[in-house]
């Protein structure tokens, strides 16, 4: 929808088909970045189980995704949040012990509100599309980022590791 493609469901005798079509300019390919996950580095953590995790994500279906990903990992989801004012007044409405935020909340980036999780000392990933080294500012390019689409194994390694810092 955000980028003018289309998906269309076809319900076969064999079951449901699902054609998704996204047009050539928005399909970008991205190398990954310093602070990329690296499946390789052991995780400390064990399990999920009652962390309070505060998603913020513009995109229903990743949010929706996300949302149904972060329960079954045990964890407690405060949100989702759409928008930045929203997610600023979200922080001081619930406490979450993690978050996870979408660079760019519908063409307003995020960084008022990372750079008020890292005043406070609250652990973040950045989820994102773009290129991180090329929109993630300095003082925070430190931070561990997904690259959109993200394996769900990689939220919760990224999770763990968050958590265990």
């Amino acid at each position: 929808y955000e980028i003018d493609g289309t998906a269309v469901l076809d319900f076969e005798t064999s079951g449901v088909v699902c054609t998704i079509t996204i047009p050539e300019e928005e399909v970008t390919i991205i190398a990954g970045s310093a602070a990329q996950l690296n499946a390789d580095i052991p995780v400390p953590r064990q399990n999920l189980n009652g962390v309070r995790v505060l998603i913020v994500e513009d995109n229903a279906m990743i949010a929706s995704e996300t949302t149904d990903a972060i329960n079954q990992m045990g964890a407690i989801v405060i949100g989702p949040v759409a928008r930045l004012a929203a997610a600023l007044r979200q922080i001081d409405k619930e406490p979450f012990d993690v978050a996870v935020l979408d660079v760019d909340l519908n063409g307003t980036m995020v960084w008022p509100l990372a750079e008020e999780l890292a005043k406070r000392g609250i652990p973040f990933c950045f989820a994102t599309g773009f290129d991180a080294k090329q929109v993630i500012p300095a003082d925070l390019s430190d931070r561990i980022v997904l690259n959109k689409p993200y394996l769900l194994e990689n939220l919760e390694k990224a999770l763990m590791r968050l958590l265990s810092a």
